[in-house]
């Protein structure tokens, strides 16, 4: 090995170490936001044994996406079987993942600045005139500065968006693969490229597997095959079997969004959009807004600016209100005729813009999804890495020192933000206090410092944190209507409120019922009717039962729920009914709840109220019914132990 690769690679090992190092913090946090739904309350993934169909169960088990996110999940789970549920270990591989990812793009990077230099000297494996060793130092800068910006922080230490970092891991794979591929200059003959074609589908396949987002990597990959590469091998038009490299990508790429699309058009129809507080066109405008966003964030890093929760962003009610909308708008026309203008003189530029655009194609535009989220940024972001490098590495003899200079300076105060950031993660109340304080307008920021200091109260039973909960439920409750928020202020003061051992003031229930019956049909809504029945049942709560029952009622009168949330709400009125030993009005709720929609739970439900009743022979007919839903055996095990019972 030379001298000059030799420190090449003990640079990426420091490197590593020090994306660990800045990270290290953080690593001691725990559960948050939507793991504790997906991860923490999730049965399934508590593994009994690592047999084939125990597995299949936990992979099927989430509903975060229309594919289910299969990989992510079977990998929770194998987490939940070697430590439960300790945050530290599930932290420890999302890390392990972000460095892997790190030296993916230090692999892509390389081949992405490797042929434009080419394409400057002359063509595919042309010489770079002893520009290698600057490419690859080059390469080495952008994976340093995407490994390290606090923008990735969400994807590493928000346990749940391993769905984002493990999708990128499978797409970084493909596209690193295909890139080699397409520019060392080995023979490509029909097992060698066969044999690449099975590797690049197989992790494609994983990558959508693991998020919906995955799917962009096929799009990038095409665009790396027509701006990089340009469907030429060695100087020639590259066919097979007759038909044009170029088009067959192009085919198989339609054919795949097709099918893509039709398995994500429910997020795409009016009817998905009933639970939010926009429409898709005012969605489409925001996203202009938070496209611009992303970029100042990562541009300009701000501890401040950073956070988990971006609910107070605002939306976009049209062109001109805010007046930014408009401004956002012209702006992503004018930049993006502009880097096509210079793709010729600046390549890395037009790559790099195309590359985000095309990175939030799904997410930033008009699925039916909320505005902002950080993790989205994961993999949109590693095209301007590539483009700071690509500038340093470029700069005349005598100003290159200088250009390292201030890149290494940029780069450390990435580092020092990113460390502060996980800093903060690694004290729950630092964190919520500080992002409460930063992010004053977002109800899910207070709501979680609401959440902090109860604990805290429970904890310490001082009277002041009792008082700070209260406030920053008030403060929670603030609803201007400038963007999208829950009911979280409102649940949260009732829980509060039982805890302490006071009524819940009438003023507040009045409020809640009208939003439930008037206000978008927020994932939410059955999260907490049903911690407030679970509530009710376990005597902790002491609503009356009218008032209880007019919150559900009111959430089923609500126009825009869908006849998969009535079916929920009924279940939990089945709940409360048999909890007070009316079996009966439990087995009416119930059926009216099949009907509304048939789920595994609702049969699993039916067939142990009418056990109770005696009825065994309905009881198992149920059971039947919810093993022809549960396609995927996620039910198996419970439906399997209910079925011996009632048998008996």
């Amino acid at each position: 090995m030379s001298a000059g690769k030799g420190r090449l690679l003990l640079a990426l090992f420091l490197l590593l170490c020090a994306v660990t190092a800045v990270y290290w913090p953080g690593l001691r946090s725990g559960f948050l936001f939507d793991d504790l739904s997906s991860i923490v309350a999730n049965e399934h993934l508590a593994l009994a044994n690592l047999d084939g169909a125990t597995l299949w169960a936990a992979a099927w088990s989430g509903n975060a996406g229309p594919l289910g996110r299969p990989v992510s999940l079977l990998s929770f789970a194998l987490n939940h079987y070697v430590g439960g549920l300790d945050p530290h270990g599930y932290k420890w591989v999302n890390l392990v993942i972000h460095l892997c990812n790190t030296v993916l793009v230090f692999g892509l990077s390389w081949v992405i600045l490797l042929n434009l230099a080419r394409r400057e000297e002359g063509g595919a494996y042309a010489r770079v005139s002893g520009r290698e060793s600057r490419i690859l130092w080059g390469a080495l800068m952008a994976a340093a500065f995407w490994g390290l910006h606090p923008l990735n922080l969400t994807s590493v230490l928000y346990v749940v968006q391993r769905m984002t970092s493990l999708s990128a891991l499978f797409g970084f794979a493909a596209l690193l693969v295909y890139g080699l591929w397409r520019t060392l200059p080995v023979r490509h003959g029909v097992w060698q490229n066969l044999g690449v074609a099975v590797v690049l589908i197989c992790l494609l396949a994983l990558s959508v597997l693991s998020k919906e987002s995955g799917f962009l990597f096929l799009p990038l990959s095409w665009f790396m095959e027509v701006f990089i590469f340009r469907g030429r091998l060695q100087g020639r038009k590259l066919h097979v079997c007759g038909i044009s490299w170029l088009g067959l990508c192009g085919w198989f790429g339609a054919v795949c969004a097709l099918v893509f699309v039709w398995k994500m058009s429910g997020f795409v129809r009016p009817e998905g959009f009933w639970g939010r507080d926009f429409t898709a066109w005012e969605r489409l405008m925001t996203e202009g807004r938070v496209l611009f966003y992303y970029l100042r964030l990562f541009f300009f890093p701000s501890l401040s600016e950073l956070a988990l929760y971006h609910d107070d962003f605002v939306i976009s009610r049209s062109l001109l209100h805010p007046t930014s909308t408009a401004v956002a708008a012209f702006a992503l026309v004018f930049l993006t005729c502009l880097a096509f203008s210079l793709a010729r003189k600046i390549p890395i530029l037009f790559f790099a813009w195309v590359w985000f655009l095309i990175a939030h194609a799904l997410e930033s535009t008009v699925v039916s999804l909320e505005l902002v989220h950080e993790h989205r940024n994961y993999f949109a972001t590693a095209g301007f890495a590539m483009l700071l490098s690509w500038f340093v590495f470029r700069l005349p003899p005598q100003w290159r020192r200088h250009g390292v200079a201030a890149f290494s300076g940029v780069l450390l105060l990435c580092a020092f933000i990113t460390w502060q950031r996980a800093s903060l993660w690694s004290n729950e109340e630092a964190r919520a206090r500080f992002e409460a304080v930063s992010h004053p307008d977002s109800p899910r920021a207070q709501f979680q410092l609401a959440q902090v200091y109860r604990t805290l109260w429970q904890q310490t039973n001082d009277a002041t944190y009792l008082e700070k909960a209260r406030t920053a439920l008030a403060q929670a409750r603030q609803d201007d209507g400038r963007h999208e928020m829950g009911h979280g202020g409102w649940f949260g003061a009732v829980f509060l409120a039982f805890q302490a051992n006071e009524a819940p003031e009438a003023n507040l229930l009045s409020e809640l019922k009208a939003r439930l019956r008037e206000k978008p049909v927020y994932n939410s809504n059955s999260a907490f009717l049903r911690d407030l029945v679970d509530c009710q049942i376990r005597k902790a709560c002491h609503l009356g039962d009218g008032e209880l029952l007019e919150l559900l009622d009111a959430a089923l009168e609500n126009p825009r729920a869908s006849s998969m949330q009535r079916s929920v709400l009924r279940q939990l009125i089945a709940r409360h009914a048999l909890s007070e030993g009316r079996a009966e009005a439990a087995e009416e709720h119930l059926r009216r709840a099949l009907r509304e929609a048939g789920n595994v739970e609702g049969y699993i439900s039916l067939a142990r109220t009418l056990a109770a009743r005696g009825r065994l022979r309905e009881a198992l007919e149920a059971l039947t019914q919810a093993e022809r839903l549960d396609r995927n055996g996620v039910w198996r095990a419970r439906i399997q132990q209910d079925r011996a019972r009632f048998g008996s």
